[in-house]
């Protein structure tokens, strides 16, 4: 980023110039090649200008609109942000939201391929480490998919001073690191964002391990994406939209129609329908259209289960540790209480019935974590 900034005396005690000085400099920039310079180096002028304009030193962007100016000038690429399905939230929001952290924990819900969700971790990482001087871990589901990351995330960048196959430094002193899929790397360092990558095919033990790592400074927020296609009915994605729920963190939900809408999309409806043609109808409407993985291989089907239940007789949400009392006790009755008890994952149940009539009525109930 040198490179501009001294041709332009942009590093010198510009504070003193008169204004026609300082006019005649950004005449300079915009007659200028600009278009050829790298990233950083755009970068660098913009914060120039802003300081200029609105005497801010900083010159991070801290609102969407600065945001989005931001990653189209210096990176040329527009984020949709046109919402096209009703449940579904825009790829800039996710986007805007995580990099502002806004959110201690964010979870991501997007398309295979066509959702650009890891470009988008990629550009968001960089755009961190670059105009915050984060510190970014970025963990996928396998070794192979944290390097694909780190591969878009290096096409955006030609400033690290320490650039390797798993590891960019800013001169700015942020940095982006790709972490290997196992516990002992998702242990070790303590960054101030992570990025996890299609986490349905992350090990919950590696997750787990990996949600220890994000400690704020006193600059940086601390802000953690949970990012992925919903491949398996049972797999870590599952587990982490339950935990979602319980814990209530955002899910930012899109698909394919948010990629392609016609104001701000990227995605080209010649490649959806090619697509349409080249997968099965379920994994088009699993992995594509964002419908719940298909069950089959269950030795319990859910639709069986939801024949059991009457929506009429109550519904409740459930949520971790909420107690339950569908019925108060009655002196005399009998009642029966059975426990599944959690081991490594999922959650302990505690179920109580009234065994003394026909049929039997559920009076309690709760689900918590693992109980010693």
């Amino acid at each position: 980023m040198g490179r501009v900034v001294r041709a332009y005396k942009l590093d010198e005690d510009w504070r003193s110039w008169s204004p026609e000085q300082i006019q005649a400099t950004i005449d300079a920039l915009a007659a200028s090649n600009w278009r050829s310079w790298k990233p950083e180096e755009k970068y660098a002028v913009l914060q120039w200008l802003r300081v200029v304009q609105d005497g801010d030193e900083h010159a991070a962007p801290t609102t969407d609109e600065q945001l989005k100016s931001y990653i189209k000038q210096v990176f040329n690429i527009t984020i949709p942000d046109t919402q096209v399905c009703e449940e579904h939230t825009t790829p800039f929001r996710a986007f805007a939201d995580a990099y502002f952290a806004r959110s201690v924990v964010s979870v991501w819900l997007a398309s295979r391929g066509f959702g650009g969700k890891s470009h988008l971790l990629a550009l968001l990482g960089h755009a961190e480490a670059t105009a915050l001087g984060a510190d970014v871990t970025i963990l996928g589901g396998s070794g192979e998919q944290a390097l694909r990351v780190m591969e878009y995330l290096q096409d955006f960048s030609s400033d690290g001073q320490e650039s390797t196959q798993r590891r960019t430094k800013y001169s700015g002193g942020g940095r982006v690191t790709a972490l290997m899929a196992s516990s002992k790397s998702a242990r070790g360092p303590h960054p101030q964002r992570m990025r996890l990558d299609e986490v349905d095919e992350m090990e919950l033990e590696i997750l787990d391990a990996a949600m220890g790592q994000p400690m704020g400074s006193q600059s940086v927020a601390k802000q953690t994406v949970m990012s992925s296609t919903h491949h398996y009915p049972d797999a870590t994605f599952s587990e982490v939209l339950r935990r979602a729920y319980d814990n209530s963190w955002p899910v930012y939900k899109w698909c394919y129609l948010e990629s392609s809408n016609p104001v701000d999309g990227w995605l080209k409806s010649e490649e959806i329908a090619s697509k349409r043609t080249e997968v099965t109808a379920a994994m088009f409407a699993a992995e594509y259209d964002l419908q719940e993985p298909s069950p089959e291989d269950r030795a319990i089907l859910p639709e069986k289960v939801d024949a059991c239940f009457q929506a009429s007789l109550g519904q409740y949400d459930g949520k971790l540790n909420e107690e339950i009392v569908i019925e108060a006790p009655v002196a005399g009755a009998k009642y029966a209480t059975g426990c599944d008890w959690a081991k490594k994952s999922d959650y302990t149940i505690i179920d109580t019935w009234r065994v003394d009539c026909k049929p039997f009525r559920r009076m309690a109930w709760q689900r918590t974590n693992h109980l010693p």
